[in-house]
């Protein structure tokens, strides 16, 4: 049986494969770019979820807006926490309707609704508002705050954003 020369071949012993540090800094650069694009991607999937949850939020409320106008009376939407529900009080049209639950709508429990915002938006049969409100929606991780707002009288319910930290007056509706 004939055994592997490395003369025979013209191959030096040393240049037959990896060294051990070779394959340790190989490893210790795959981790690091590993570690960092989990790093971003986490920012990533918050602002997906919070942007997501916004939407959630614009559809509701436009949704009772619609549903005022529909059925010919006033809808009033409270918000509990992160909890959108229609009130049950007598004359309400829209009390039938299912509450929104921004946490779940985001899948994450970390989701916050500023305390700042009124407890009701009210629309009415003309899908008017007779209170306007802003939310602003944060969450954990997220490069951006999201705004929800309804204008008042109209009763338009927008989507936008703002720097993270800063006041209410800095959301951008124009280009969320």
């Amino acid at each position: 049986m004939t055994s592997f020369s490395h003369k025979a071949y013209g191959v030096s012993p040393a240049a037959t494969g990896f060294t051990l540090v070779e394959m340790l800094i190989t490893v210790v650069v795959i981790g690091i770019t590993a570690g960092s694009g989990i790093v971003l991607l986490r920012g990533v999937v918050s602002s997906s979820r919070l942007r997501h949850a916004s939407l959630e939020l614009v559809g509701y409320l436009d949704s009772s807006r619609r549903n005022a106008m529909r059925l010919g009376g006033t809808c009033t939407i409270n918000r509990a926490g992160t909890t959108f529900s229609p009130s049950n009080a007598n004359g309400n049209t829209c009390a039938g309707d299912p509450a929104l639950d921004l946490s779940a709508a985001a899948s994450d429990p970390n989701l916050a609704v500023d305390n700042t915002s009124p407890a009701a938006v009210i629309f009415t049969q003309r899908g008017t508002s007779v209170n306007g409100a802003t939310f602003v929606l944060t969450l954990a991780g997220a490069s951006t705050d999201r705004c929800v707002r309804v204008t008042s009288p109209l009763g338009i319910v927008g989507a936008g954003s703002k720097p993270l930290g800063t006041a209410v007056a800095n959301c951008n509706y124009i280009n969320p």
